[in-house]
């Protein structure tokens, strides 16, 4: 409400009017309903195309604005405003539902029900196939496990909107049964009809469903046939009948129904006969086993056969046979007899020691004439009288081979000599050849051969073959007859073998010497083809003195072999042997030649085999590559110091001995040597190997003990044939040796190995710090230290942080590795000393002399004086080096160097004494030579002053003081100087004769020029080597006093003469040799 006044002021008030409505919704009665479910098992209300919607009530108001509630109970439970869109389970529902209006006024309350009921068939989702199976390993059915996921037949699945209940399949055909499942059931072999349906929670079943169950049987019987069985043949029968035999039964099994049979003839012959078993199944599945089923003979043998037998055991020596029959037991067990159906049918003696003759009555056996009946007599000691009687009257007849007849022989004659040879033997059709080296001899037919006059060609192997005209397939052979024939030795090998005879001790020192009036062919160790020397073994004959040149071009033309091992024999090797081409095999092993081997050595091409080893030689030539053949070449236990560049050339060498000599490495070209085998290398100076090794590839024996290797080069692992490796005894550590310690080597031998690092010798003062190191390498290593023999710590490097007296004494360490066990590697010593105290040194007393010349022996004496006499142990030093078992208060020194002493006191410090030194001069060098023949010149070496005295035969010469002098008597001429400070020197000596002087530029072609022996008794040789004199020689004998004596000479070859003197006493003498190449001179002399 509004009021206003006049003046227009106005007022507000409200007023409140309500009308209340009390008049509630009327509603209608809604009709039951029955639905199919169309959301699962449930009805979805919805008015989308569906005819059974159900509708939302509709009620009447006043007021014209209302609400509704829905209460459903039974199958459905829930309030809900509206009908639409609400899912009633299956079953019945009851919805009682009202209507409310905007006052709130509610109708009537009303019900009605809503029925889902499920009319619908299972529908099946996955039909069955039809499936084929195997039948199980021991049944004739299929079971169908569910285990066994890969063969498993699954049970069928269908689906339905209120949910499957059941199954049901039925089986019919091979299987019958009416089950829910399939799992567990046994489908019987063969076809099994299987029809299934599904009915879901409403007893709606689905329209059925058919597929088939195969079930097959693919499994072989499994048979085992009788066991073998022997029977023997019906008596005097070949056979033995299926009636008369039990032959067993098989064992079979299988999983179905089988049958049995098998294959037996109806007579079993004799042998073995394989009867095949055979089972099958039902389904047609088969398996076969065999049985072996022998007969054997009933060896029951004609007398009459029986008699041939013992005739033939009796007349061809059955007692002695290699398979001898004993005549007591049945005639079936005699060593090769065949018998069949009571009578022989063969015979084998074949390689049985039968002699004498095979008896005719053989012929009588009743199986003879049969084309299968054989006769074997091969093989034995039988001739040509068992043969003739039977070739073509017996089918197979065996008579060759036959042992060859006489016993070998050999036989030596004298050239000149005769001798007969026979090989007669038993048959009359016999036909004789003789032979000589495989070689016919025409015209010798007859059974014996006579060689009327023997010569040195005569000589070889003799063999008589012997042929029949009717017995043609044997040929007996006479054994051999070795002929020697000891011919008549050209003369120059029978020279040069009495000089090696004579001038090596033959007659007074030899073992088993010649005796030379006998034929040369009986000398023991010379062997003769023809009239030359083919081989020469003087080996451990007690040879002494130098063996004579006597091997040139003339002599030992054919010589193959030469062995002089194991004797006395000095001096030079001979140069001669290098010209004997032909040699295969040289042995001067274990003798005491000395010097080079000779050039000429190169010459010997054909050599195959070189013995060199313990001698006194001290180098090789280079030649020595030129022996291309040479397989074996043994250096060991001589001088050599190095191997020449050509030992590479030796492409042949197989072995390589080197050991025990003073090598201080090898030549490079060693590696071409691809061929070698064994490499011996122990006991030498060598410190490192050559590059290339792996080039090696054939060698299994590899063997360098005992040298001064620091290292091995990898490209040994490469060498895949190598079995034998010997490092140990060299300076090798464990870094070397590590690479292969997993090598397969039949001998790896590595242990010792030389001390490591170098001794010391230190001086420490007191309460310092020091450190001592083990410097080498090794994954693995383990280190010990010791202190004067005590363990005293584990690591690399000791330290010692303050040292005192205590610490003094001698340290050392082990090392090892445990990849390699049997090596331990020791440190060198190290000897610490603890310096004394300030004031407690002490001092040498000087020598009155410290200055020598070289080559004068002095001993001069040094000595301690009296402090510090409470001593525990002295030392002397060189240098600084600690002098061997110099341990007393005075020591004698013989050297020059610097000397002084240290002192180990009571306490345990170390006392130092002054220094001495001793000086020693050097000698003059001084030389003379002849000027024009006729003065003698020196030339000296020397930063001192000196004075010359020349002398003669070792004496003063008076007055000859200059540097040159004149001389004018035959005799040995030197000269001494003498310096300033008292040192000498004399020269070398020169022979001076009236008009000529040896010693010095001697023509070339006298190189090898030698006197043998020397000393003699008036008679020698004279030899020039391998150079022929060019012209005639002629030779002059000087005495002492230098008086020319004619002589007369004997030429014995191209390069030797021989010397004979008379009525000369005992003393030296000159030989005087001239020829067209000059002039020389030799000195030898001739024993009282």
């Amino acid at each position: 409400w509004t009021f206003t006044d006049a003046a227009g002021n106005s007022v507000t008030a409200n007023q409140n009017v309500i009308i209340d409505d009390t008049t509630n919704p009327v509603i209608p009665t809604l009709a039951n309903a029955t639905v199919s479910p169309n959301q699962g098992c449930a009805f979805y209300n919805t008015n989308i195309q569906n005819p059974s919607y159900i509708a939302d009530g509709t009620a009447t108001d006043n007021c014209g604005t209302v609400t509704y509630e829905y209460v459903l109970t039974d199958a459905t439970i829930g309030i809900v405003s509206t009908l639409e869109y609400q899912v009633f389970n299956e079953g019945e529902t009851t919805v009682t539902w009202k209507a409310i209006d905007a006052s709130g006024n509610e109708s009537i309350v009303s019900s009605f029900t809503v029925t889902v009921v499920d009319s619908n068939q299972p529908p099946i989702l996955t039909p069955l196939q039809n499936v084929t199976r195997n039948t199980d390993p021991t049944n004739c059915y299929y079971t169908n496990r569910t285990t066994t996921t890969s063969t498993r037949i699954p049970n069928g699945t269908a689906t339905d909107n209120c949910g499957v209940a059941s199954y049901r399949y039925l089986l019919s055909g091979a299987t019958l049964g009416d089950v829910s499942s399939l799992e567990s059931i046994r489908f019987n072999k063969g076809v099994t009809n299987v029809s299934w349906t599904a009915t879901d929670r409403n007893g709606n079943t689905s329209a059925p469903s058919q597929f088939m169950v195969t079930v097959t049987d693919t499994q072989n019987p499994v048979i085992e046939a009788p066991q073998a069985i022997t029977r023997t043949t019906n008596l005097y029968g070949c056979t033995s009948t299926r009636d008369s035999l039990n032959i067993g039964t098989p064992t079979v099994t299988d999983n179905c129904l089988f049958r049995v049979f098998n294959d037996a003839p109806a007579e079993f012959p004799i042998g073995e006969t394989i009867v095949t078993w055979t089972a099958v199944d039902s389904a047609g599945n088969r398996a076969t086993d065999e049985q072996i089923v022998t007969i054997e003979e009933q060896f029951f043998v004609a007398p009459s056969d029986s008699l041939i037998l013992v005739q033939m055991y009796n007349e061809m020596g059955g007692a002695s046979w290699n398979r001898s029959w004993d005549l007591n037991t049945p005639v079936s067990t005699w060593s090769g007899i065949g018998v069949r159906c009571g009578n022989v049918a063969s015979i084998n003696l074949s390689n049985n020691n039968l002699t004498g003759v095979l008896p005719t009555s053989v012929l009588n056996l009743a199986r003879r004439t049969e084309s299968d009946f054989s006769l074997h007599i091969g093989g034995n000691r039988l001739s040509f009288e068992s043969a003739e009687d039977f070739v073509g009257l017996v089918p197979n007849f065996t008579y060759s081979p036959q042992a060859n007849i006489y016993a070998s022989r050999s036989e030596r004659v004298r050239q000149t000599e005769s001798i007969t040879f026979n090989s007669q033997t038993e048959g009359n059709f016999n036909n004789y050849q003789w032979y000589k080296d495989q070689t016919p001899i025409a015209g010798a037919t007859n059974w014996n051969y006579t060689i009327t006059s023997a010569v040195p060609s005569d000589a070889g192997i003799y063999v008589c073959q012997v042929t029949n005209t009717v017995a043609n397939r044997l040929t007996i052979e006479r054994n051999p007859i070795t002929l020697e024939v000891a011919g008549f030795v050209n003369p120059t090998d029978s020279l040069a073998l009495v000089t090696i005879f004579e001038e090596t001790g033959g007659p007074t020192t030899w073992i088993r010497p010649w005796i030379l009036t006998d034929p040369i062919a009986t000398w023991e160790g010379v062997t003769i083809v023809g009239d030359k020397v083919r081989e020469l073994d003087l080996s451990s004959r007690n040879m002494r003195g130098v063996l004579p040149n006597v091997f040139d071009d003339d002599f030992f033309s054919e010589l193959r072999y030469l062995s002089f091992f194991d004797n006395n024999l000095e001096g030079q090797i001979p140069v001669s042997i290098g010209a004997i081409t032909t040699l295969t095999y040289l042995d001067l092993d274990k003798n005491q030649f000395e010097g080079s081997v000779p050039a000429s050595f190169g010459e010997l091409i054909n050599l195959q085999s070189l013995w060199l080893s313990r001698n006194n030689l001290t180098s090789l030539p280079n030649e020595i590559g030129n022996m291309v053949g040479l397989r074996t070449l043994y250096l060991n236990d001589n001088k050599f110091t190095s191997l020449p560049e050509t030992i590479g050339n030796l492409s042949e060498l197989l072995v390589l001995n080197v050991s025990d000599n003073e090598l201080l490495g090898l030549p490079n070209s060693i590696t071409n040597l691809r061929k070698l085998v064994q490499f011996y290398a122990n006991r030498n100076y060598i410190s490192a190997l050559p590059p290339n090794i792996q080039n090696l590839v054939a060698l299994t024996v590899f063997e360098i003990n005992t040298n001064n290797l620091t290292a091995l080069p990898n490209e040994f692992l490469q060498l895949s044939s190598l079995s034998r490796f010997r490092v140990s005894e060299n300076e090798l550590e464990f870094d070397d040796l590590l690479p292969y310690s997993n090598q397969t080597y039949s001998v790896f031998d590595y242990a010792p190995q030389a001390p490591i690092n170098e001794e010391e010798d230190i001086l420490a003062i007191l309460n310092s710090s020091i450190s001592f190191t083990v410097q080498t390498q090794g994954n693995g290593n383990n280190y010990q230290w010791f202190r004067n023999g005590t363990s005293i710590a584990t690591t690399q490097t000791l330290t010692i942080n303050r040292v005192n007296n205590n610490d003094a004494g001698l340290y050392t360490a082990q090392i090892t590795n445990p990849s390699l066990p049997d090596l331990t590697l020791q440190r060198r010593s190290i000897r610490l000393n603890v310096e004394c105290q300030e004031g407690q040194n002490f001092e040498i007393q000087q020598p009155t002399q410290n200055v020598f010349c070289e080559g004068q022996p002095f001993g001069l004496r040094l000595e301690i004086n009296d402090q510090l006499i409470d001593t525990q142990q002295i030392r002397w030093k060189k240098d600084g080096v600690v002098l061997a078992f110099a341990n007393e208060r005075t020591y004698t020194v013989t050297g020059a160097g610097v000397y002084t002493a240290e002192i180990l006191t009571t306490n345990g410090c170390t006392a130092l004494s002054n220094p001495v030194e001793i000086t020693v001069l050097p000698q003059p060098e001084v030389t003379i030579s002849l000027v024009n023949e006729e003065v003698f010149e020196s030339t000296l070496n020397s930063q001192e002053s000196v004075t010359y005295q020349w002398l003669k035969d070792g004496v003063a010469i008076e007055g000859a003081f200059e540097r040159t002098y004149t001389p004018t008597q035959t005799g040995e001429y030197s000269l001494l100087v003498l310096t300033e400070s008292g040192c000498s020197s004399v020269s070398e000596t020169i022979i001076f004769t009236q008009d000529e002087v040896t010693g010095i530029k001697e023509p070339k072609e006298f190189r090898n020029l030698a006197i043998f022996p020397n000393p003699n008794n008036g008679n020698f040789f004279v030899d020039f080597g391998t150079t022929t004199p060019n012209g005639e020689p002629s030779f002059i004998l000087i005495d002492a006093i230098g008086r020319k004596i004619n002589l007369k000479t004997e030429r014995i070859s191209s390069t030797r003469y021989k010397v004979n003197t008379t009525n000369l006493t005992g003393g030296m003498y000159y030989l005087q040799i001239q020829t067209k190449d000059g002039l020389a001179f030799r000195k030898f002399v001739i024993e009282e």
